[in-house]
């Protein structure tokens, strides 16, 4: 099933790999942006998950993934702690909330959200008419197709806007919305921070559209949602963030938008997130 806890348990913590953490100067790039991308950001995140190695030895990441099993989990778990980017162990990675790992591509982990993975099975098997709930690498083999890059960026396709569920993510003028009751809320490392009417006609959806069923059918993603004053007029402020650019390809390939990182983030892992998970 993929559990999300390999190699967490030890008896003896020891201080996160003997202070190897403590030199660094910039945050490590371990944000995950709804595109799936990985970025360094000081900001920190309510949800933890994996994909496989994606570091080396010198914390810069090689790898956009090493397995297809991507998960999402809980911060803590039955009180297991682990250094972040330990040599040759998986890449600990954090999102802003589930919606946005969601939309990244990933699912609940069957053992930190064993609920959440049930009813996600539940939900997927509804969509899609099954007879019984599917395994998990039935799941990962669906989703890893769906989350496929196109020319190096994520690929989009089109949906009616207001037929979507809450707890999903669009592409609208080059930036990461969350639908959720009537409207759409800007996605920034730092949260979400702007409100705006959901427009009329298609969008470029990102989750991926078996996510997009599973939700439709019952699954509810956890959103980290502030209440924000809702923008009139279809104005709302821009508050730009350096290397933050929808990493996106429309599903017919007739515009995209590539993600950029900051030249800075070299190193991964956000300084600000606690060293023990």
């Amino acid at each position: 099933m993929g559990w999300c806890t390999e190699a967490m348990t030890e008896e003896r913590p020891q201080p996160p790999d003997g202070g190897r953490l403590a030199g660094l100067d910039r945050p490590l790039r371990n944000r995950v942006t709804p595109a799936g991308e990985l970025i360094a950001t000081e900001h920190r995140g309510t949800m933890y998950g994996n994909r496989g190695v994606l570091h080396n030895e010198n914390l810069a990441l090689v790898r956009r993934y090493q397995v297809r099993r991507w998960l999402a989990c809980v911060l803590e778990f039955r009180g297991r702690r682990r250094p972040i980017m330990r040599p040759r162990r998986y890449t600990e990675l954090f999102f802003l909330d589930e919606a946005v790992a969601l939309a990244a591509g990933h699912r609940p982990c069957a053992e930190c959200r064993h609920a959440a993975y049930q009813s996600f099975r539940t939900a997927w098997a509804a969509a899609r008419a099954l007879p019984a709930k599917p395994a998990a690498d039935d799941i990962d083999r669906v989703l890893h197709g769906q989350r496929r890059l196109a020319d190096g960026a994520r690929v989009t396709y089109p949906a009616v806007l207001g037929e979507l569920p809450d707890g999903v993510f669009i592409v609208h003028d080059e930036e990461f919305w969350l639908v959720n009751d009537g409207g759409l809320y800007r996605w920034t490392p730092a949260g979400y921070t702007d409100r705006i009417d959901q427009f009329d006609g298609p969008a470029a959806v990102l989750t991926p559209r078996a996510t997009v069923e599973a939700i439709r059918a019952g699954y509810r993603p956890l959103v980290h949602l502030p209440a924000l004053p809702e923008r009139v007029c279809g104005l709302i402020r821009r508050c730009p963030v350096p290397g933050v650019a929808p990493a996106v390809a429309s599903h017919d390939h007739r515009s995209s938008s590539r993600h950029q990182i900051p030249a800075a983030s070299s190193f991964c892992s956000s300084r600000s997130s606690p060293a023990w998970r």
